[in-house]
Order: C-alpha cells, then structure tokens, then sequence
C-alpha cells in the first residue's frame, strides 16, 4: 500500500508539473491570446510591412488586418 500511495503522489506532482508547463507553452504559443499570422506589402524603413494579419486564436478560422494609415518619411 505504501508504494502505491508513493506513486499516486508522484504521479499527481508530475501532473501539476506539466499542466503549469501547458500553461506556459500556450501562452508562448499564443493558442489563447492573438499572433500575429502573416503580412502582405511593401515594407517601410522601419521594416514593418504595409498589412499585417491577426489571428484571434490558434486554430481560429476568422483573422483581421490592419493596414498602416500614414508612411513614414
């Protein structure tokens, strides 16, 4: 009975260890919170391209783009 216990108590300490790593990685990632996905245009002295485009969520189907307004002189 001892061992089990033992290894019930490990194996809960090895899930807390990779469900904070999950949170890490998804937050890297950027599975919950919006990525920039792609670009289009010609880029600026600043090398930022003309458009770029937002996805929401990893796995999303809708995307936005933003478009800069004024070129830098």
């Amino acid at each position: 009975m001892e061992v089990e216990d033992n290894l019930r108590a490990e194996l809960a300490k090895v899930r807390e260890q990779r469900n904070a790593l999950m949170r890490v990685l998804n937050s890297i990632r950027g599975i919950h919170s919006p990525f920039i996905c792609g670009e289009s245009g010609e880029r600026g002295p600043d090398g930022l391209s003309e458009r770029i485009i937002v996805c929401p969520a990893y796995g999303s189907d809708v995307t936005a783009v933003y478009v800069r307004l004024k070129k830098e002189s």
